[in-house]
């Protein structure tokens, strides 16, 4: 189904004869790990209100590179990250059973290679969205506590500056490995990530709108920098706006693993899904012995919430992972990140000596911080804030479990059995600093909760704008999400319906579950997305696990790989 490299070269020169790099593209393709530093962004956001203008800070971006095992040349280029908003990739995808390393449990070294290596099917780029796992933002005086807590507002923290910066280090990225820098992309985003996908391919296949001004949010650096890209790979680009089609030649697949969506529409549909007799809360609540009640329409009573609430402090099971008890997905969290906060198991897992990468050092931080004060200040700040009714319940959940239990430091592995932490080698950080973080508390508010919210602008992570994105982008690109069975926070089974919501773009939606492969068809309206055709028929694959809660690479890892490659073939 995926577009391969020579159809998007013949595309373009549809467009311009000849394709050139300034760089040879003999050079060898070698796995590699470290940070892209990003330079302050002025952005704005408009047509909705006042316009809004912003200047981001400077931040380092944490990457891992793994080149495919046969031709890397030729194979696409896989780019993960998880979600959140505000959660690590080096301790979600990049640990699971993706990457030629996988973190083990059951191991007493706790590291192994990974038979189900993605490395398989082409080369792997894993990114730490900003200030979450080993990237880091940057501000004058960082020691000062009030200049700190004003970084966490809109100009740093919202899903358009988000999407924008780590498309940002996707380019540069390529531009620095020009052997694949006209590759296919294909974007794989966990969760959240499904909404920054969906953004992060809105801006590259409609650039040119998101520099003129006729979107919400006005990038002009990010749409130069997506011309210069093509205009490298495509001499005869120059001064030419690319299509959408032919953008997405290139970056046309994604795979979203349970992702979010459509928002609000997303969290209404799988509360009334929740409340009906026989759902699967129903069954959580025989099979614990156990009794559920039902919203049934009571005003003060969120249907999605309600649920959660039971299952978690009733049935005491994981929301994520419901056959598992309460509990069971923090502590994978609380596990890996203790791991790759350890140089042996890290520089294992990135092929590379930790010690050789500058911007991990105390030295090279001094201005860096990673949260308003620290850790477990910044969890009860949250709670105790006026946004935090604005924050999903699922997040709610984590960040209260989190400062409830004190998890903060890893249930799995004792301070005196660790000798080797990033700490220990590197050396100590400032208490507003760390080298690493699982999911950052205040980064997740801000997205909820920041001044351009406050101001109108429908930019908070649940909004149905993202939703319509998706749309948009899907006539374009082909697109895989997972159909879990053990997930309660992304209820995979109401995104058709939740599609259906669209209906000023949307004619139809049918889901076909006849099988294990199953496909949603999505029927547009004619002549109803203003850049491009309009498609009759979109399809989107949309394979089941019925073992597999939240993390589908850590439950069926196996299946997952072939389902991508059967999909990519």
């Amino acid at each position: 189904m995926i577009r391969n490299k020579l159809f998007f070269m013949m595309i373009l020169v549809s467009l311009l004869p000849a394709a050139c790099s300034d760089s040879s593209d003999n050079e060898p393709v070698m796995e590699n790990s470290g940070f892209y530093e990003i330079e302050p962004i002025h952005f704005s956001f408009q047509n909705y209100g006042p316009t809004l203008s912003y200047t981001s800070s400077k931040i380092r971006v944490s990457y891992s590179f793994f080149p495919a095992d046969e031709s890397p040349d030729t194979k696409p280029l896989f780019v993960f990250f998880n979600g959140g908003p505000g959660c690590a990739t080096c301790t979600g995808l990049l640990s699971l059973n993706t990457a030629p390393f996988t973190l083990d449990r059951t191991r007493p070294d706790s590291i192994k290679a990974n038979p189900y290596s993605f490395t398989r099917l082409g080369n792997l780029l894993y990114i730490d969205a900003p200030n979450t796992g080993f990237s880091y933002n940057l501000v004058k005086h960082a020691d000062k506590k009030d200049v700190r807590k004003t970084e966490f507002e809109a100009r740093n923290f919202n899903p358009f500056i988000d999407a924008a910066q780590v498309t940002r280090v996707l380019l540069r990225f390529m531009a620095d490995h020009p052997a694949i820098e006209d590759n296919q992309v294909i974007i794989v985003g966990e969760s959240y990530g499904g909404t920054r996908a969906s953004t992060m391919l809105n801006m590259l296949l409609f650039y040119s709108r998101y520099g003129d001004g006729s979107r919400i949010y006005r990038d002009i650096a990010l749409a130069s920098e997506i011309q210069k890209h093509f205009e490298r790979i495509n001499s005869s680009c120059k001064g030419r706006i690319v299509t959408p089609e032919a953008v997405a030649s290139q970056f046309g697949g994604q795979i979203l693993i349970e992702p979010l969506l459509t928002g609000h529409y997303q969290d209404e549909l799988t509360g009334e899904a929740y409340e009906k007799e026989g759902s699967v809360i129903f069954d959580i609540a025989q099979s614990t012995g156990t009794t559920y009640t039902p919203c049934g329409g009571r005003p003060d009573c969120h249907a999605f919430d309600n649920a959660l609430d039971f299952v978690v402090k009733t049935a005491k099971r994981d929301v994520y992972q419901y056959d598992m008890d309460e509990g069971y997905t923090m502590g994978i969290s609380n596990y890996n990140r203790s791991m790759v906060d350890r140089e042996s198991i890290l520089s294992q897992m990135l092929g590379r000596d930790v010690f050789s990468i500058r911007l991990l050092y105390p030295s090279a931080r001094k201005n860096a911080y990673r949260y308003i004060e620290s850790e477990s200040r910044d969890a009860l700040a949250v709670i105790e804030g006026p946004g935090f009714g604005k924050l999903p319940a699922a997040e709610r959940m984590r960040i209260k479990k989190k400062v409830m239990l004190k998890t903060l430091e890893s249930e799995e592995i004792r301070p005196e059995e660790a000798t080797d932490t990033l700490e220990m080698v590197l050396g100590p950080l400032n208490p507003w600093d760390a080298y690493v973080v699982g999911c950052n508390d205040a980064v997740n508010s801000t997205f909820y909760n920041n001044e351009a919210i406050n101001a109108g602008y429908p930019i908070d992570p649940m909004n149905d704008i993202f939703g319509g994105m998706f749309l948009e982008n899907l006539a374009l690109v082909d697109t895989l999400i997972t159909d879990c069975d053990l997930d309660l926070v992304i209820y995979a089974a109401v995104l058709p319906d939740s599609i259906k919501e669209y209906a000023d773009i949307v004619e139809d939606v049918v889901w076909d579950d006849s099988t294990e492969d199953g496909y949603i068809y999505v029927y547009y309206r004619p002549r109803t997305l203003p850049d491009i055709e309009t498609p009759d028929m979109r399809p989107i694959y949309f394979p089941r696990y019925r073992v597999s809660g939240h993390m589908v690479t850590l439950a069926q890892p196996d299946k997952f790989l072939n389902d991508v490659e059967r999909w990519l073939s």
